[in-house]
């Protein structure tokens, strides 16, 4: 994971998420199916942020 001063932008807002989803799941005890719905969910969002942003 990178460091907590990772500029976030376009380029790297999907490693950014991810890192922030699995730092959380590391975290905490979740099991395999939650986990992967959170990732399902991480992933279309981020698709969503993206069409967002760029129009």
């Amino acid at each position: 994971m990178k460091s907590a001063n990772t500029k976030l932008d376009l380029e790297n807002i999907d490693s950014v998420i991810e890192n922030v989803v699995r730092k959380t799941i590391e975290n905490h005890t979740v099991s395999k199916k939650i986990h992967e719905e959170i990732m399902i969910m991480m992933h279309s969002n981020v698709k969503l942020i993206r069409n967002i942003l760029l129009g």
